[in-house]
């Protein structure tokens, strides 16, 4: 309604514009049929079993494996080709799943062993993880180098949906699945956007009515636990 273009570079819908990928976390359209057939709902609920060391299927692992830096290559390709368009203003959702797992590449960007992808060990996750880390924090600065460099005004916002939940700890006093991260740059207004902890829940609400003078009402603050049911 205020004459913006939205770009949706993600494996959710955004109003009338499709994703560029889907998953099986979040069936759409056809999906929402076929999600229920026998080899479906196995991939749904157990995929991620049969790829650690001595559950794994190859061909579960390949699946999976193939799907993710595709993906996230396609979102980069989507978000770098916005960034000279400037025939009205744009709302670009670009969603990587970086630095999710499984952590295919080490911090100097070079393709991980296969048997590192599926380690079922603390100690081999976490060194796995923080070599991944530092490539998705490379890419994440080189994209906003590049977006700063195209429109310095341009307000960027980045900001995370979950934490890191292979701890060792599973207990629901664990923070480390609900620690996000959330940076808004904006040359406008030099006061944080929030001057207390918020969840992600109202990030967006708080956003439009502060930058654009918006009067959305507030959702109660509240997250949930999910526990994988299957030991």
């Amino acid at each position: 309604s205020m004459g913006y273009c939205i770009k949706n570079y993600s494996f959710f819908d955004v109003l009338q514009n499709n994703n560029i990928g889907s998953s099986p976390f979040l069936p759409s359209h056809s999906q929402i049929l076929t999600n229920k057939i026998l080899h479906n709902r196995l991939i749904k609920d157990l995929g991620w079993k049969m790829m650690v060391k001595g559950n794994e299927v190859p061909f579960m692992q390949k699946l999976f494996l193939d799907d993710f830096p595709s993906y996230n290559l396609k979102v980069e390709k989507g978000l770098i080709s916005t960034l000279n368009q400037k025939d009205s203003p744009q709302f670009v959702y670009a969603h990587f799943l970086l630095p999710h797992n499984p952590y295919l590449y080490d911090s100097l960007g070079n393709p991980t062993s296969l048997s590192s992808h599926f380690t079922s060990t603390d100690l081999e996750l976490s060194t796995a993880y923080l070599s991944y880390l530092k490539y998705a924090n490379n890419k994440i600065l080189n994209l906003i180098s590049k977006i700063i460099v195209a429109d310095p005004s341009a307000i960027i916002i980045l900001m995370s949906d979950h934490g890191r939940k292979e701890y060792g700890n599973k207990n629901t006093n664990d923070p480390a699945p609900f620690n996000n991260i959330c940076f808004v740059k904006n040359n406008s207004y030099k006061e944080p956007l929030f001057n207390t902890e918020f969840s992600s829940v109202n990030f967006f609400r708080k956003f439009f009515n502060k930058y654009y003078n918006q009067q959305l009402p507030f959702l109660v603050d509240s997250s949930i636990y999910l526990e994988d049911s299957i030991k």
